[in-house]
């Protein structure tokens, strides 16, 4: 699969929203939210990884 700048874009974005999304949540949904971040992050960081080999 080719990655391109717009899906690594995508995965930032993801992240942020994710990281915004923790600062806001209750203590009920909390550790949900630690893991989705935790997930985008994983993701971003793998993009990244992965247009590095690429090029």
């Amino acid at each position: 699969m080719k990655i391109d700048n717009q899906m690594i874009e995508e995965a930032k974005q993801c992240w942020l929203i994710a990281l915004e999304q923790m600062k806001w949540a209750d203590k009920d949904r909390l550790e949900s939210a630690i893991l989705y971040a935790t997930a985008c992050e994983k993701r971003y960081m793998a993009l990244l990884q992965a247009a590095r080999e690429q090029a």
